[in-house]
């Protein structure tokens, strides 16, 4: 008997995300079908909005790619030696005795 109370927890848990994924998946593509089509007829009342546009988003992605090269460099090449992130505080302080 507790494995058929087991198997109906489970699928109502199941049936419920599968309600919660669809109504989500159809008010995300409700949204971005708004969305291209705001992007569509203002392209078409203001054209020079597409070389703006295109201008930002070239600046954008420079500076997100910078800022992700320098983050990088600056995190991995700390002290002159190969930092994975894995340092523990006692490897940091280079003593192996509690601070209190």
């Amino acid at each position: 008997m507790p494995r058929d109370r087991i198997t109906h927890r489970f699928s109502k848990d199941v049936d419920d995300v599968d309600n919660v994924v669809g109504e989500m998946r159809q008010l995300f593509n409700s949204t971005a079908a708004q969305v291209v089509g705001v992007i569509v007829r203002v392209t078409i009342v203001l054209p020079p909005f597409v070389a703006i546009a295109a201008g930002l988003l070239l600046v954008y992605t420079w500076t997100g790619i910078s800022w992700e090269i320098k983050s990088n460099h600056d995190s991995t090449f700390s002290s002159g030696t190969l930092s994975l992130g894995l340092d523990s505080e006692v490897e940091e302080n280079g003593t192996k005795t509690p601070q209190g």
